[in-house]
């Protein structure tokens, strides 16, 4: 394409008004209102409108030079949002929608899309949160008697240890000497027995507890 305003080679968005030329003259015979042609057919269209269309006598000229036979002008009194010169640029953004209506229907959608899968949940919730509450606490006991199991073994072991430590207080090396007082050993036996007695009372807690 190339004019005296605008050349392809310079600017590739060059337009002018589409018409039909005699091949053999290069004379122009008739040119097309609303349509305009350009550096790429795409680019010219879009910045074209249906005019033509709305004129039986464009369309009379048309059959005439061309020599088919034209269908009747589209009806102008047609209620439409698009008049004749609009663009088809503006027509192409508007996705040629002449009235959208917007209707909400879920269960419409739902069953357009309906899954395929379902998932029950219970019902009673609150009797399945007291069942992870007593699950929970029913874990805490077995962890916290597990944990004075422990500590009634290494008590027993501290047992025999202070046993064998009394035992060797109490024995005398050759010479007669090192002797331990028996109040004194009395006191750490009774201290054993105590503690004994204490972890034993606090395990029959815990079972009672958990049962």
């Amino acid at each position: 394409m190339y004019n005296e305003t605008c050349q392809c080679s310079v600017m590739s968005t060059c337009i002018e008004q589409a018409g039909i030329y005699d091949t053999s003259t290069g004379q122009i015979q008739f040119l097309v209102p609303g349509f305009l042609s350009g550096c790429y057919i795409i680019e010219a269209l879009l910045q074209s409108s249906l005019v033509c269309l709305y004129d039986q006598t464009c369309l009379g000229q048309l059959s005439y030079i061309d020599g088919g036979q034209w269908t009747k002008q589209l009806n102008v009194s047609y209620p439409s949002r698009y008049s004749p010169d609009t663009l088809i640029q503006k027509i192409i953004d508007s996705l040629m929608i002449e009235q959208l209506n917007t209707i909400t229907s879920y269960e419409s959608y739902y069953q357009e899309c309906q899954p395929t899968c379902y998932i029950n949940f219970p019902q009673n919730t609150s009797n399945t949160s007291s069942m992870m509450v007593q699950q929970l606490m029913d874990d805490n006991l077995t962890f916290v008697a597990i944990i004075l199991g422990l500590a009634a073994a290494i008590s027993i072991i501290l047992k025999i240890l202070i046993l064998c430590l009394v035992n060797l207080f109490i024995c005398t090396d050759k010479n007669g000497i090192n002797i331990v007082p028996v109040q004194q050993v009395d006191i750490v036996m009774n201290t054993v027995r105590q503690q004994q007695i204490e972890i034993n009372n606090l395990k029959e807690y815990v079972r009672s507890k958990q049962y």
